[in-house]
């Protein structure tokens, strides 16, 4: 829980209640696409597209807190909330193409990177 003092620090935790919220997702989409083959992956419900999609909309949440509140000290997290996003739809993507090798190309490469 997070715990504000002014309206402006609500703005900076609802940015960082928001950015860690699309770090639990990246991160539960790389432990399913490493557990999980894309025929199980094509299961998911909401789709692994839908997902990416939804968390589009969640970074363009976070770009207009930052351009409507003066929160310019978070365009690095907006910046790593595209970031993660994009992995997730490059999975989809990977998936909707039955690319195995793709699939695990990504998870490798994201396993190198800290969830920050």
């Amino acid at each position: 829980m997070y715990v504000v003092d002014s309206e402006v620090d609500s703005h900076h935790a609802l940015v960082q209640a928001i950015y860690d919220k699309i770090i639990q997702v990246s991160s539960r989409v790389l432990r399913s696409a490493q557990t999980f083959n894309i025929d199980i992956l094509k299961l998911e419900d909401p789709s692994y597209t839908e997902m990416a999609a939804s968390l589009e909309k969640v970074c363009n949440l976070i770009e207009h807190l930052i351009k409507t509140h003066d929160l310019e000290t978070h365009e690095w997290t907006l910046t790593k909330a595209r970031d993660y996003t994009e992995f997730v739809a490059n999975v989809a993507k990977a998936i909707a193409a039955d690319d195995e090798v793709e699939l695990e190309r990504l998870t490798k490469e994201m396993n190198t990177r800290s969830f920050l």
